[in-house]
């Protein structure tokens, strides 16, 4: 009796095991399932100031690139919730952006869109 005791003691073990190693395959499956449905993780880049369309609230930015590597312009959109900062202390206006300065974009990819949340201008073109 006794025996039969501890075998089956053994056997639920088991069993308990291989069901908790299901669940947490399971919620590791739903939690890749999750992240794919949500915004991309915040981004930056630094690069040089294209152009600026208040109207279409877009920044085009062309990308600086390490030595050897090939410049792209990128294009972001921007909303009213967009922070503009002239080195991280004073804020600034879309207005107050210029080809040629000098940025940091922080920004989301949403489904091959850019929304951007902080541009911070590092330097001004002179001119």
């Amino acid at each position: 009796m006794r025996k039969n005791m501890v075998v089956l003691g053994l056997a639920a073990l088991f069993v308990l095991g291989a069901v908790s190693m299901t669940l947490g395959a399971e919620e590791k499956m739903a939690e890749a399932k999750t992240a794919s449905h949500h915004p991309a993780e915040a981004h930056k880049i630094m690069g040089e100031v294209v152009s600026v369309d208040a109207n279409a609230h877009t920044l085009v930015v062309k990308e600086m690139l390490k030595k050897g590597g090939e410049t792209k312009e990128m294009t972001f959109n921007w909303t009213d919730k967009t922070k503009v900062m002239m080195s991280y202390k004073t804020a600034a206006m879309f207005t107050d952006l210029k080809a040629g300065d000098s940025v940091t974009v922080h920004y989301h990819g949403k489904a091959g869109k850019m929304d951007a949340t902080e541009v911070v201008v590092a330097k001004a073109m002179k001119k």
